[in-house]
Parts: C-alpha cells; structure tokens; sequence
C-alpha cells in the first residue's frame, strides 16, 4: 500500500468541512411556502399528544407485571451510566410529541403534496415548519438562554451555552447530535429500524476474534485519555418511560425475550443466535437495549429523532465542572475556587452512597461514567487534584481573588491544558503525523468563526470515537515505583460490577497508563469485552453489539457512505473495499454481509488498515479530524482564540504550551520518573527521566501585577 493511497482523504477533508457546515441547516426558501393553516397545525398537534398519552395504559400494564429494570439486571450498571437527567427526560417528552405530529403531518400535508412516499423531500419540507408558539418548552428555553446571554461572558458557560453570539444555544448541554449526512436508515425517515438487519452478536460472534495484536507503540494513556475527553465531549443517555420514568428492560429476568405485550416501544434489544456457543451455556436468547433519548432541534421544527447529547459539545472539561449549573455548584467547596474532596493519604474524590453504581460506594464527581473502570476514576482523581493545585498556588498568588475568581480562572486554566494535551500530544498519535499536519496543525493558528458548527457529529459520538475499546489487552498491568510488573488483573475483573479504584493504587495505575502496550486497533477483541463486560453470575454484556446497535438506533448510514464522503473510492462490491480493507477482511465481511453497502459504520471503521504512523485507518481519520476542527474552530473559549472575551496574554499561552499530561502525572502524584510523552512507549528520545526536567506551568504570569 502506498503513501499516495494514505494522502486520498486529505485532498477532500477541506471540501468536507465546507459542505457539512450547511448540511443540516435545511430551512431555506426552497420551502418558504408551506401551506398549512394554524388550526390544522394545532389540531396535529392535539391528535400527537392523545396517542402519546395512549403510552401511559401500556406503561402501567408494565409496571403492574413487574416489567421494568432492577438492580438484579445484567443491564443494570450500564443504564445507570447513561442515565438522564430529569430536565432531560422533560424535554424528551416533547421530542416524542414533535416526531408523533411530524409523522401525522406526513400522512395528510406531504401527501396533498404528493411527497408520502419521499421521506427526504417530505422531511426538509417540513423541517421548515417551527413550533415555538405551540410548544411552550421551547420558547420558555429560548427566552432563558436569551436572557442569561444578553451580555459577552468573561468564561465560558457551564452549559455550553452563551458561546456563539448568533445562535447562543449551539454547543449547549442537553441538544441534539448534528449529522454529516443528512440521511438515515430510518425506513420512515423519522426513527423505525426494521428487523432485516444481522444480528451485531452474530457480527461480533464472527468478526471480532479473541487474538493477541500488539501495538508497542503506544501506552495505555492514549485509549484513557480518548475515553476521557470524549466523555467530556458527549454523554448519549437512554430512555425512559414516558409517564412515570422508570426504567425499562427489554429482555426476561431469565435472558428470553418478552412477549410483545411486555415489550415498551423504545426497546431495540439484541438477538442471541442460536449456535452462540457462550451465551448458550446460560440460556441467554437476549440482550437487552434501550434506545438513546431524543431532543428537540436547536430551532425547534419538525422533523425526524435526533438524538440527545445530555454534555456540552465542547472540549471544556464539562466531565470535570459538570454541564449544568446545580451540578457544578454541588461539586464546589466554595472557599478559595476548590472541587469538593476528602484527604486519605493523598487528594481524591469524595465518596458518594447515593450512586447506585457500586454496591459498596462510589466517587462523586461531575458525571457517573467516571466509576465505570479504575482507570478513568484514576484520570478523574488526577484533574481533581489538578485543579485545586493550581487554585492554591493562584490563591498565594492573588491573595484578594475571592473563590467564584479563583474558580473560574483555574477552571479556565484546566480546560486550556486538556486543550493542548489533546491537540498537541493526542490528535497526532491518533491520526498519523502525516494527517494530522494537514488537517488539524495547519488549521490551529485560525480563530473562531462564528459560522462553523462546533456540535458533536453523531457519527463520531457513535461509532468513530469507540475504536478505543478494540486496543484494550486481555488484563491490566500494575507496576511499582520501579516500572516492574507486579501484578495483572482480568478485563472482565476491571469493567465489573465491584470493582472500584483503591486509593492506594492511584499511583500503580498511573504506571499502568505510562508502561503498559495497547492492543492495535482492529477486529481483534478480547473476549471480557464480547462476552464479560459489567459482568455478574459468570457472563456479562457484549460491547461490540451494544456499540452496533447504538449505531442503528442513531440511523447511521452504512461504512460505504461515510468513506465516500471522505472522498475515497466509491464501493459497489466488495472488492472495491481493497485496499483500505485486506483481503482476508474482505472474505469475512462477505460471510456476513450480503452486500458492501450494508456494512455498519463501526466494523468497517475498525476493518480499515491503519495509517503507517497511526492507529487508525483514513475514515475514522477523517470524521474525528472534521470533529476535533470544528471543536477549535467554533468555540470562541478555545485556548488559542485571541477574540475571546478575555484571552489568554503571551506570556500565558507561553506556559500553556510547556504543559504535557507526563507533567501533570508528575505534580500530582508520587512518580519520580516518566517519559516525556506519556502516550508512547519509552524508546529512543521518549526516554525516562526525571520529573524535575519534565516542564511545567509557571503560575507567576496569572499574577494580577503581571495580568494589567
């Protein structure tokens, strides 16, 4: 495979980029004339919430048969990671009742129109139809975000809002994904899924095999290090039950499907083959899946469901400070700009009983995904102590900054240093050298531009940022301070259902994320991922299905339509999948799939060869740089824009610069030694060294003396 082959997707990004800018933005004159009364719109209106409140007889059937999730369910600890909100669960409420009269409208409106049979062409008619004066959440919303943003804030929002000027609720906690195409496989066009498609436990069953393919490049930092900034990126919550919320399960207690009377219209749950040889041995037919909770669009029109990101869009440590105001309140001491702690042996976050999660006890901190695996807890626990080590430095500094001053400037601080750590040691390891210089480094000089769309694709939430979970190793590796091994823990032992970080290995584990090897990304998976994830009574979840089905129930369109996108070779069978996919791949998605075109997103993402100084190949390259340029280019707060409100001065993006996360580790922690570049494995000119050569943030220069 050539080098020519590798530069295919860097002549297209930039023509990417300018025409996603638009894609979803369908209101234009084209439907200007929409002819529809405001009885009839009204009287839609009405009808969609009669049948929406025909759902409550279904749920309180359930509820009376005992149907619902228990702590008991094998799903249990997942649901409680995607959980939402209740402020969430309120604006879902009209989501159902937008889709339900968007669908009537179909029937009666579209088909005067001759259009019934045209979703795409009836759906952009009736995306220009706005609701804001039938539906009072939606103007109640706007007035508030209106109003909370009449003046230019000095920081950035806890709730994302606030940051684009003409359009203040873009990035804004609690919206919906935006989409690279504006198509789904939706067979409505609004959200149904057929049940033609594969079974994902016969894909993962089939595809993903259990071997040992090592990439000794790269540390175990890097895949954390994705799962921890994409978890500030996007939070996909489930849904659930409309009238009551309760919780909803879609398989039996005993591993059987429903009966279709016990089954809740949002469930999408995940069929067993019959010659499954694991789940067999426990009689398992399902796996259950609850379908991801919905929003209403930013303009509030009709149209299909759109899936609901319950964070900020930003790269802004929103899974530090939180993405609502009572949250970021709640995790706050209040006194000299510090995060809510407790001292044992060292800084860590404070216990919480009141977390579910744990059967035992958990951290609390900004959101629940921090307690799903020690070492993302143990990345949490190192920004906690971040931060407040750099509040009391700022404190001796600024003696008569109050605490909302030092919380906010340190706050601003950290988010700046999760910035550069991923734009500057991160993106070029993920997407090659190569790539990366012409996608995102030469683009980082440019400044926000009011009209590039910083949401969150959905594609990359859904499928391109979950190669991290094919690079994990069969266990984790603990090392003393010496970087010996001395012990190793089973995967399906660190995603279970007891297992917690203890305080004393916080520095083990930093070790693991400095010294241990990552598998390559691929389709070879450890077996605790496909058959033990949050595993109780000896099985557990299969987190490729779950990633797939995600995928379907988001309406992603097929791996073929996103690499053309990308401006690679256009795929009409398959052997128009080589070279990106080999040989050997190809014959095994043949075994599965009965034509290219239905190939899911993330198995072809993951299929793909990756660039020779990556870990990825050029489709997931190509939709996470479009990611990570828009997070820069449309976020006014971003580090390196010197037209925000308050920007950083020389001399601090000076410092700003010298930070790395081997530093980080260093300052807070008891590591004496570490390679400069955490993300790669010690080798030639990433030796270790000590600390005290390892450069770090000089504070002097947020001294008021030296600011004005």
């Amino acid at each position: 495979m050539t080098m020519d082959y590798y530069l295919i997707p860097l002549i297209s990004l930039s023509l990417l980029l300018s025409s996603i800018a638009s894609s979803d933005n369908l209101n234009n004159d084209t439907f200007k004339n929409v002819q529809i009364s405001q009885d009839e719109l009204q009287d839609t209106i009405d009808f969609a919430k009669l049948i929406l409140g025909k759902s409550e007889n279904l749920e309180t059937r359930l509820n009376w048969a005992g149907v619902n999730l228990k702590k008991t369910n094998l799903e249990f600890k997942l649901f409680l990671q995607n959980a939402p909100d209740q402020d969430a669960l309120n604006q879902a409420y009209y989501a159902y009742l937008i889709k339900l009269t968007t669908n009537q409208l179909k029937q009666t409106l579209c088909r005067r129109l001759n259009l019934v049979h045209k979703n795409e062409e009836c759906l952009n008619l009736l995306s220009t139809i706005k609701l804001d004066e039938y539906i009072p959440y939606c103007s109640i919303r706007s007035e508030n975000i209106n109003n909370t943003c009449l003046n230019n804030p000095i920081y950035r929002s806890i709730d994302g809002s606030c940051n684009h000027k003409n359009n203040p609720i873009k990035g804004k906690s609690q919206t919906a994904y935006k989409r690279l195409v504006n198509s789904t496989i939706y067979w409505d066009g609004l959200e149904f899924i057929t049940s033609s498609y594969l079974s994902p436990r016969k894909i993962s069953l089939d595809l993903f095999q259990n071997q040992n393919n090592l990439d000794g490049r790269f540390t175990f930092s890097l895949i954390e290090w994705a799962e921890f900034i994409f978890n500030d990126l996007f939070h996909t919550v489930s849904r659930k039950m409309v009238h009551n919320s309760k919780n909803i399960t879609c398989c039996a207690p005993d591993g059987y499907k429903l009966p279709p009377r016990h089954q809740h219209p949002f469930c999408l749950p995940i069929e067993i083959p019959d010659n499954d040889d694991f789940y067999s041995k426990f009689n398992i037919k399902c796996l259950s899946y609850v379908r991801s909770l919905p929003a209403i669009s930013d303009d509030c029109t009709l149209g299909r469901i759109e899936q609901m990101n319950q964070a900020t869009h930003y790269l802004d440590a929103s899974n530090i400070y939180g993405s609502d105001s009572k949250k970021s309140h709640d995790l706050r001491i209040h006194k000299d700009g510090f995060l809510k702690f407790q001292v044992n042996n060292g800084m860590f976050l404070p216990f919480t009983n009141s977390n579910e999660m744990c059967n035992s006890t958990c951290f609390d901190g900004a959101e629940p995904r921090l307690n799903s695996q020690p070492l993302l807890t143990t990345l949490h626990t190192l920004f906690l102590r971040e931060h407040n080590r750099i509040a009391k430095e700022l404190k001796n500094i600024n003696q008569d900054w109050n605490d909302n001053e030092l919380f906010e400037e340190t706050r601003r601080i950290v988010i700046a240093e999760i910035q550069r750590i991923t734009y500057k040691e991160f993106l070029p390891i993920i997407l090659g050298e190569n790539f990366y210089k012409k996608t995102i480094n030469d683009n980082l000089e440019k400044q926000f531009d009011e009209d590039v769309d910083p949401r969150v694709s959905n594609s990359f939430a859904t499928a391109a940022s979950k190669f991290f979970i094919t690079a994990y190793d069969e266990t984790i590796n603990l090392y003393d301070e010496n970087n010996n091994l001395n012990e190793k823990i089973d995967l399906k032992k660190i995603f279970g259902e007891e297992f917690l970080m203890d305080i004393k290995n916080f520095d083990k584990f930093l070790m693991t994320l400095s010294n241990q090897p990552i598998q390559r990304v691929d389709l070879y998976v450890p077996n605790d991922i496909k058959n033990h994830f949050l595993e109780k009574n000896n099985y557990g979840l299969d987190f490729i299905s779950l990633i797939i089905q995600r995928g379907r129930d988001h309406g992603l369109l097929p791996y073929t339509n996103y690499r053309e996108l990308c401006g690679l070779k256009e795929v009409n069978t398959f052997d128009d999948l080589y070279p990106l996919i080999s040989n050997e791949t190809i014959k095994n998605l043949m075994k599965l799939y009965n034509n290219p075109k239905k190939i899911d997103l993330f198995v072809g993402g993951v299929a793909e060869t990756s660039y020779p100084d990556g870990i990825l190949g050029p489709t997931f390259s190509c939709i996470i740089a479009d990611q990570f340029l828009r997070s820069q280019r449309g976020d006014k707060y971003f580090y390196t824009n010197k037209n925000q409100p308050k920007p950083f001065t020389h001399d601090q993006l000076k410092e700003i610069e010298n930070v790395s996360l081997a530093g980080i580790f260093c300052v807070n922690s008891n590591i004496k030694k570490i390679q400069r570049n955490v993300f790669k494995m010690t080798d030639f000119g990433n030796e270790k060294v000590d600390c005290s050569e390892i450069p770090k943030i000089n504070l002097e220069y947020w001294s008021e003396n030296m600011i004005f």
